[in-house]
């Protein structure tokens, strides 16, 4: 969901520009460009938007996980495409993102829940288990450890 909500901004010179949560000017220029360069080399192997017609996000996901794991055991580059492993797991992690917004079709996560970002994942909740169960007295056939066992007694010191 995009906030639109606009702030408006004067400078010290009187003039005003609105301005909204979306910051592009804050993103990191050279990362973004080495991003993009990895969008080219994808639309050299396969075609240009291929990835936007969607397929199950299991297949991002793993390739998310490899670069990730790749990256995390010293390995930078990745010697088939060239590109950092780090920014191939920007790659399908955006990839995944628009899958939610545009391919929930696809949603093949093993819980086969489809995205909906307006339905809150809740966790299954156990079912209500009530037990009738005789209150425990204090035996006095058995020794003082044993009812402690039971629960009979508390320890003490």
């Amino acid at each position: 969901m995009t906030d639109n909500t606009e702030v408006r901004m004067v400078s010290s010179t009187g003039a005003e520009k609105g301005s909204k949560l979306a910051r592009f000017d804050l993103l990191p220029a050279q990362v973004m460009v080495e991003f993009a360069e990895h969008y080219g080399r994808g639309a050299e192997k396969y075609e240009d938007r291929n990835w936007e017609k969607g397929y199950d996000w299991s297949l991002s996901f793993a390739a998310l996980n490899r670069h990730l794991w790749a990256f995390w055991n010293g390995e930078d580059i990745d010697p088939e495409t060239g590109s950092k492993h780090i920014i191939a797991v920007m790659w399908h992690a955006a990839a995944l993102a628009q899958f939610m917004n545009q391919n929930p079709e696809f949603d093949n996560r093993a819980q086969g829940r489809p995205a909906k970002p307006e339905d809150p994942i809740e966790p299954p909740q156990p079912p209500a288990l009530v037990l009738a169960m005789p209150s425990p007295r204090a035996d006095p056939s058995r020794s003082r450890s044993e009812m402690q066992r039971a629960g009979l007694l508390k320890f003490q010191r």
